[in-house]
C-alpha cells in the first residue's frame, strides 16, 4: 500500500504563525511490522549492525536519555542508517520529526542527517516514491525539531518504510565519536489555537540534589537531576469556537486519548520563534488534564514534569 500525503490544515497553519503551542505524544513508530536495525546499505535487506547495547529499538523506546548507534566499522564508513519497518496503517499519522538525545554536535566533520520516507524497502527511488520530509545540519546536541515537512508542511498516512540517513565528510570510527540517537519521533502534532491564560516561562527550571553534610560540617553535594523544566498552564477554551476556528478543548482531549496522561510527549510552546526548546515532558500522577464546563465554556489545566535529556542545559550548554 502506498502512503498517502496531504498538507496541514490552513487553521493549524495559522496557530503555528501565532506562535501557539504544539503538543505530540502519537509516534507512528510505536507501531512496527519488525525490529528496527542500523544498517551501511540504507535498505531493509541490509545486515543489523546495531552495537550490543546499543539496539536500534532504543530509538522509540521512549527513554530519550538511553541512545541507539550503530557499531564502529572496518573499514570507516562515513554514513549509517537507521531503517525502520513501519505497520502502514492510516492511523499512523505523520506531520512533524523530533530527534531527541543525539550526539551528532560531537561527531567530526560536517554532519546531515536525512529523514526519509518511500513506498520501496530498497529506498532506490526508481519509482519515484522516496522522499526526503527533514534534513537537519547540526552543530551542536540540540534536539532537533521540523514542523514543515518535506518544506512543504506536508502530512503522511501508510507510512511503510522510513529510515534516518546519518553522514558526515568526516568518517564514522570510536576516536572520531559514533553518532547516536536516543529517541525519534514522527508523530502527529496537536496543535493548539494560542497559549495558556498562565503561559509556561521557560526558564521555570528546578534542580533536585542531596545534600551531605560530614562530620567536620563541610557539605557536599549529590545532584540527580539540573535545570528541568516544569509547566503549569490553565485555559478557556469556548467550545468549537475558539481562535482560528479551533477547539482546544478537543484538541487537549484527542492528546490525552493517544496516551497524554500516561506516556512521555514534546512540548513546544514557541514552535514558530524556538521550536527546538521543545521538554520531553509528562504528566504526573493525577493526569495533570482537567477540565470544567459551564455552558459551552472549559476551563481547562495541564501541568507536567520534564524528562531526560533536559532542553536547557542542551540550549544553554
Amino acid at each position: 500500500m502506498a502512503y498517502v500525503s496531504g498538507t496541514v490544515t490552513a487553521d493549524e497553519l495559522s496557530a503555528l504563525a501565532a506562535n501557539a503551542p504544539i503538543l505530540c505524544v502519537k509516534n507512528a513508530l510505536d507501531d512496527r511490522a519488525a525490529d528496527s536495525k542500523w544498517t551501511t546499505t540504507g535498505t531493509d535487506a541490509g545486515a543489523d549492525i546495531s552495537e550490543a547495547g546499543y539496539e536500534a529499538h532504543k530509538a522509540h523506546g521512549r527513554y530519550s536519555a538511553v541512545p541507539t548507534r550503530a557499531a564502529d566499522q572496518a573499514p570507516d564508513v562515513s554514513a549509517v542508517y537507521l531503517n525502520v519497518n513501519l505497520t502502514d496503517t492510516l492511523g499512523n499519522l505523520i506531520d512533524m520529526v523530533a530527534i531527541l538525545g543525539h550526539n551528532f554536535g560531537d561527531v567530526a566533520g560536517t554532519v546531515t542527517v536525512e529523514v526519509m520516507i518511500d513506498d520501496n524497502s530498497n529506498f532506490d527511488n526508481g519509482t519515484g516514491t522516496r522522499k526526503v520530509l527533514a534534513t537537519f545540519t547540526p552543530t551542536t546536541n540540540q534536539r532537533l525539531v521540523s514542523l514543515d515537512l518535506n518544506a512543504a508542511d506536508e502530512r503522511y498516512t501508510n507510512v511503510k518504510w522510513l529510515r534516518v540517513k546519518v553522514s558526515s565528510t568526516s568518517p564514522f570510527n570510536a576516536t572520531n565519536v559514533l553518532p547516536h540517537i536516543g529517541y525519534l519521533l514522527l508523530g502527529r502534532r496537536r496543535q493548539l489555537s494560542a497559549k495558556g491564560n498562565e503561559p509556561i516561562t521557560l526558564l521555570s527550571l528546578s534542580t533536585k540534589k542531596k545534600v551531605f553534610t560530614a562530620d567536620d560540617g563541610s557539605t557536599s553535594d549529590f545532584v540527580s537531576a539540573e535545570r528541568r523544566a516544569t509547566g503549569r498552564f490553565a485555559w478557556t477554551s469556548q467550545l468549537g469556537s475558539d481562535k482560528f476556528s479551533m477547539d482546544d478543548y478537543q484538541t487537549l482531549l484527542s492528546w490525552y486519548r493517544e496516551g497524554g496522561h500516561k506516556r512521555a510527549f514534546l512540548w513546544i510552546e514557541d514552535p514558530t520563534a524556538a521550536p527546538a526548546y521543545a521538554p520531553w515532558a509528562k504528566t504526573g500522577a493525577s493526569y495533570g488534564f482537567e477540565g470544567t464546563q459551564t455552558s459551552d465554556v472549559y476551563d481547562i489545566g495541564l501541568s507536567w514534569g520534564e524528562q531526560k535529556p533536559y532542553v536547557d542545559p542542551e540550549a544553554n550548554p
